[in-house]
């Protein structure tokens, strides 16, 4: 259609072969009925009689759709490795994504990308008419040398604020290096300062490392001699300590809800020897029941694995907001109602320490209100505890923490284990590694 419509436009010529006319209805056959012209016919004897607007309208519509579909193609960067079918299609490599959601997930796929162009940087199209890639730099020290030294040529990350703007839309990492930046960073610029890890992590984390080695050794004697797990001990342990230096030693603790329920598991002799089970196999574990832990605990984790979903998704705004209205739904409710019990909690601990400087901080909830107060102060205006941006600090405040903290526990788990064993001379367990398992043993078998 292009070609002959050209032709026509610039005066040439198209042969086109006549097709001798259908018989008619006549006079004598009223009823006959022609069958429907084929639509190659009828452009063959449309097209060439068309005025000459009409076929210049029809090349600059397809002109332009042309146009609009070579600018909605993805435009990678020279010299830096892509996936070539991304380029193929407006929709990038959102295609291959998608085929691999939930399993492996999207945060796998990118974790695969340098080793699958076998390059430490890569470039890739997550949306839909991306034009502009993002990078994947997988040089931690180069990382380290972007984020530490070259500050002035990087901002905050567009799709880090857009990642996280559903769940903490007031949060100080979704807006770009400003004023009001500062001004929200300052609620929480000092909690991992050396005097906060040592007068407030360190003694919360204690307490919490003593509740878990008094957990273990009630099981190891109701377990009397055999295995049992420990992955989800330690898991729970660095969640308490975790809520513990962010909201204050009154939290409640998954950990003290276990040793409250398995003290009282221990004087009934019936309950101990079904757990013990009937093999008397050393190496068979001891499976302990669960304990619910209370409904703070409860739906903090589960929002935390909610942000971990939605931050590996393609399109987390959409993701929270239907999670937020389906599955969490609860969950925020009983988060909403804790965090303001727990801020007006601090705002009564701070209003009985007035004037007494910073010592009476025992908790990253604290910090923030002493925070807000000291700058309402300098700006000349009343203080709001309850204002959206602390609510978001604090919220992402725990679920990066966690992350944190649960990373850490297994890593110096691992880490002790990778060593010549560890014992848990307290608890009387030795924890060795058999080929790449960890096996946790009744010391002396």
């Amino acid at each position: 259609m292009i070609i002959i419509g050209a032709r026509y436009i610039l005066g040439g010529s198209c042969k086109v072969n006549r097709v001798p006319a259908k018989r008619s209805a006549t006079r004598e056959h009223p009823d006959t009925e022609l069958p429907p012209p084929k639509m190659d016919k009828v452009y063959r004897y449309i097209w060439p009689v068309a005025p000459l607007d009409t076929k210049a309208l029809v090349l600059l519509f397809l002109l332009g759709l042309s146009i609009l579909y070579w600018l909605a193609l993805p435009h990678p960067l020279p010299s830096i490795p892509y996936n070539r079918t991304a380029t193929w299609t407006p929709l990038g490599d959102l295609p291959s994504i998608l085929g691999s959601v939930p399993d492996p997930g999207f945060s796998t796929w990118l974790l695969r990308q340098p080793l699958h162009h076998r390059s430490p940087l890569v470039q890739f199209f997550f949306m839909p008419f991306q034009r502009r890639p993002a990078l994947i730099l997988a040089d931690h020290r180069a990382a380290q040398e972007l984020l530490t030294r070259r500050i002035a040529d990087f901002d905050n990350s567009a799709y880090v604020a857009r990642m996280v703007n559903g769940i903490v839309p007031n949060h100080h990492v979704t807006l770009p290096t400003g004023p009001e930046w500062r001004r929200r960073r300052q609620l929480v610029q000092d909690t991992m300062s050396q005097q906060f890890l040592r007068n407030v992590v360190a003694p919360m984390v204690y307490d919490k490392a003593c509740t878990l080695l008094r957990l273990w050794e009630i099981k190891c004697e109701i377990a009397d001699g055999k295995c049992f797990p420990m992955g989800r001990d330690v898991s729970q342990g660095a969640m308490d300590a975790v809520l513990g230096f962010t909201f204050g030693a009154g939290f409640p603790s998954g950990m003290a809800s276990q040793v409250a329920y398995f003290n009282r598991l221990q004087g009934d002799e019936e309950s101990v020897a079904k757990i013990r089970g009937t093999s008397w196999d050393a190496e068979t574990p001891v499976v302990f029941p669960g304990v619910e832990p209370p409904e703070e605990i409860t739906a903090t984790v589960g929002i935390v694995r909610a942000m971990e979903t939605v931050m590996g998704s393609v399109s987390p705004p959409t993701l929270w907001w239907l999670l937020e209205r389906t599955s969490l739904r609860g969950y925020l409710a009983v988060k909403k109602r804790y965090m303001s019990e727990q801020l007006m909690e601090s705002v009564r601990r701070l209003g009985n320490h007035a004037g007494g400087g910073g010592e009476w901080v025992r908790s990253a909830l604290d910090h923030i209100v002493a925070r807000e107060k000291q700058a309402s102060e300098q700006d000349g205006r009343e203080p709001d505890f309850l204002a959206p941006e602390i609510v978001s600090e604090v919220r992402l405040f725990v679920g990066w923490q966690a992350e944190i903290g649960w990373g850490c526990a297994f890593m110096w788990f691992l880490t002790s284990v990778c060593g010549s064993g560890i014992l848990l001379r307290r608890c009387g367990v030795r924890v060795n590694v058999d080929d790449g398992a960890v096996d946790a043993q009744v010391h002396g078998r």
